[in-house]
């Protein structure tokens, strides 16, 4: 059990596990570093149940914390729990049983959410559908299963040193190396979706280790023989929640970047079909659309102060095989313009923005936003200051109606 400042949940999951059928069970509950009374909670459990291992490490994540749990068990299965989750009373009873009747390298149950609701419990509905198919995908609730050590060891399976995804990756690893996988019917495990914000895995970080695992994991797909229809339910998944993370309030314009570039690398690896190019086309169109560009590379979400710009916009310039737009934030390029524009090609580039009138700034003509449908070009850098929302519109406005081959967001610091 990887722990991180768990300390006001984490004697309830493992009351949980100690009131269970089954005793003949080690617990192996790893601090990740807890800055809070983490490790006084865990003492004084360890005083009460003997059974009870304590191992404390500096912070290093969900992955690397599992890693040191596998490396202290002693026992014929392994399974892991998060720091916040319950199970049933006979969780670990049933799987064990079933694992030695089965002599099944992998048993799984399945997985709740609390508190519920009808969108994870229709994804869940059609999740199982697809493990009926292919039970290698149970991996997406890793933690309802149990692992034969032996199996892991004997393959040198182990969780990467990703924040996000380590466990999706670990579990697909498991499952294609078993000889066998059951999975039984009933809900054993309960992921608590709200209980601690704290958790070491429940903790929502976006960044290039966080995009790696799930590349990562679309490469250990294409490595296998899975069925056409689940892979590409499971692929669009993964990319479509990749896009939508782009639109999130919390992510540095530096990890936007970093999305972006990943699922640049993300299209050219797919094995699409046509039910992927269905969902991504219904459930992410601006994606779909960008798909079909050839230099969808050169998608790019820049931050920089004002003061940088300059050195910006003219090497945008100078690279450019086409006609410029920028649009937006009109009073920065005017600026821009008026201390180059003896080294400009002003016939190369139109300044846009948001207004429904032309206008013309010392000498400078801004036109509207309607304007676009008249003008011929290829590349167009949208400029906002910090307003996530407007880039999104903007991009879905440009990219439905218009056949653009490159698209630069410049969100500047105004200082």
């Amino acid at each position: 059990m990887p722990i991180w400042n768990s300390a006001n949940v984490v004697s309830e999951t493992i009351e949980c596990i100690q009131s269970g059928t089954f005793k003949n069970i080690e617990i192996i509950c790893v601090n990740d570093g807890s800055t809070d009374h983490t490790q006084e909670v865990l003492a004084s459990l360890s005083k009460k149940y003997k059974n009870l291992k304590i191992v404390s490490i500096k912070n290093q994540g969900p992955g690397p914390a599992r890693n040191i749990g596998l490396i202290n068990a002693t026992g014929e299965y392994v399974s892991f729990i998060d720091s916040d989750d319950i199970v049933d009373c006979d969780f670990y009873e049933k799987l064990y049983k079933e694992a030695c009747r089965s002599k099944a390298d992998i048993v799984a149950g399945k997985l709740a959410y609390q508190p519920s609701s009808s969108e994870r419990e229709q994804d869940l509905e059609k999740y199982y559908t697809n493990v009926k198919v292919d039970n290698r995908f149970f991996y997406r609730t890793f933690t309802t299963a149990i692992y034969k050590r032996a199996l892991l060891e004997k393959n040198k399976i182990l969780f990467p040193n990703y924040r996000m995804g380590e466990d999706c990756i670990f579990a697909f690893k498991a499952a294609c190396k078993a000889n066998k996988i059951e999975i039984i019917n009933d809900v054993t495990y309960y992921y608590r979706k709200t209980k601690n914000k704290n958790s070491i895995t429940r903790t929502q970080y976006v960044d290039s280790k966080c995009l790696n695992s799930k590349f990562e994991l679309v490469k250990l797909f294409n490595a296998e023989t899975l069925n056409q229809d689940i892979y590409s339910y499971e692929v669009s998944r993964i990319v479509i929640s990749f896009f939508n993370s782009l639109w999130s309030k919390n992510l540095s314009f530096y990890n936007r970047y970093c999305v972006v570039k990943k699922l640049v690398q993300l299209s050219k690896i797919i094995k699409s079909d046509a039910q992927y190019d269905f969902r991504i086309k219904n459930e992410a169109p601006i994606l779909y659309k960008y798909f079909q560009i050839d230099n969808f590379n050169l998608l790019s979400f820049i931050r920089c102060p004002a003061s940088n710009l300059n050195k910006l916009f003219l090497n945008t310039i100078r690279n450019s095989s086409g006609p410029i737009v920028f649009y937006g934030a009109s009073n920065f390029l005017i600026q821009f313009l008026n201390k180059h524009k003896n080294k400009l090609d002003i016939n190369n580039f139109f300044i846009v923005d948001s207004s429904n009138k032309i206008k013309s700034v010392n000498g400078i003509q801004i036109l509207a936003k309607d304007s676009l449908k008249y003008i011929k070009f290829n590349t167009i850098i949208i400029c906002v200051i910090h307003h996530q929302y407007e880039i999104k519109r903007n991009i879905e406005n440009l990219l439905t109606t218009y056949n653009l081959q490159h698209i630069s967001v410049v969100d500047w610091l105004n200082k």
